[in-house]
């Protein structure tokens, strides 16, 4: 809030931002590779004494102190048309927070970068209709490449997770690391996808099938969780993670499978609070709840052979095989499913 009158200050806090997270990997790196590292950081802090760190916590007390009271001052001061954006794009927000989708936060840049804008009048793709409806993620992502940065530096994590909680390399954990992060790379475009659920009207008034679009759409969340999980399992291999260099090619082939439990993601109705499911002994269980927790079944059974590859610690060319396999079988059998529910009317649809 203190650095949203200018530009400058912005960028600085961003800068500082990255160069935290910057030094957090690398000293988790460095912390794996050298120990002689942590050795020198331990002894640094054994040799503070308690008045240090009490000065320490006074001094951090301080400066919340000083920063609460330039952020009430500020107020009086802060920019009206930093409010006034923000309220027009509430309603993006609000249709994310609803869906459990954050990705189409990202549509609230869109809609900063072409509000007030002169559109210039472009000639139609030289695509098939559906195909160039799809492609509206492929340019989004083209003049927004900020989280997929973020989420390539990501393939960090699965090679420093089970090291940075247990000491040793845990498979298990490395799993849950990897399908989390394929998904939420493929989540990324899957943005259109979502916004044709909720308001199917630019499919209708161009006369395009909803299925047919959805294969065209799946091309996309398929290469991404594809490329991310191959170049995830590479950073493992180079760490010593994982023997083998087939573990990336097994990877990318998984990327279809995971994408079907993506687009099924994206697809899912809104949460409502006021739905009520099954009773469990846990408790009652919502339809949404339920609902994005076969989402993510579904992407796992996709990436079933990795999984299991993973839980052995070893890899063979006939696990490639098993996982391409199982990779077009998930997202085929998924994208007919939705192709049929799709010619069904709207209101009798389940959460496909």
């Amino acid at each position: 809030m203190l650095a949203q009158p200018r530009e400058r200050p912005r960028s600085v806090i961003r800068a500082v931002c990255v160069a935290v997270a910057v030094v957090a990997v690398a000293g988790a790196v460095a912390g794996e590779r050298w120990p002689a590292v942590t050795r020198v950081v331990t002894a640094g802090f054994g040799r503070l004494s308690t008045p240090a760190f009490e000065t320490a916590a006074l001094v951090a007390l301080a400066l919340a102190a000083i920063g609460c009271l330039l952020l009430w001052r500020r107020l009086a001061s802060f920019p009206a048309g930093v409010l006034r954006a923000d309220s027009a794009r509430s309603g993006r927000a609000l249709l994310a927070a609803q869906y459990l989708n954050f990705s189409l936060l990202f549509w609230i840049a869109e809609d900063n970068h072409w509000r007030g804008r002169l559109l210039r009048s472009r000639p139609w793709p030289k695509l098939p209709v559906a195909l160039a409806l799809a492609w509206a993620d492929w340019r989004r992502l083209g003049r927004r490449p900020g989280p997929l940065v973020m989420l390539a530096v990501a393939a960090l994590v699965p090679a420093l997770l089970g090291i940075a909680i247990t000491g040793r390399g845990r498979p298990d954990l490395i799993a849950v690391a990897l399908i989390a992060g394929a998904v939420a790379v493929g989540a990324q475009g899957t943005t259109a996808t979502k916004r044709d659920q909720d308001d199917p009207a630019l499919l209708r008034l161009l006369g395009v099938d909803a299925g047919q679009a959805l294969v065209d759409r799946a091309v996309l969340p398929s290469l991404l969780s594809g490329c991310w999980l191959a170049l995830a399992l590479t950073v493992l291999c180079a760490a010593g993670a994982l023997s083998g260099w087939l573990w990336p090619l097994v990877g990318f082939v998984a990327g279809p499978g995971v994408a079907a439990g993506v687009l099924r993601l994206a697809r899912t109705a809104r949460v409502n609070p006021a739905d009520r499911g099954p009773d469990m002994p846990m408790g009652n269980t919502p339809p949404w709840l339920i609902s994005r927790m076969l989402s993510i079944i579904v992407a796992v059974i996709g990436a079933l052979p990795l999984i299991a590859a993973l839980l052995k610690g070893e890899v063979h060319a006939t696990t490639v095989i098993d996982q391409c396999a199982a990779s077009v079988i998930v997202l085929w059998v998924y994208l007919m499913i939705a192709r049929a529910l799709s010619r069904q009317p709207l209101s009798s649809r389940p959460n496909m």
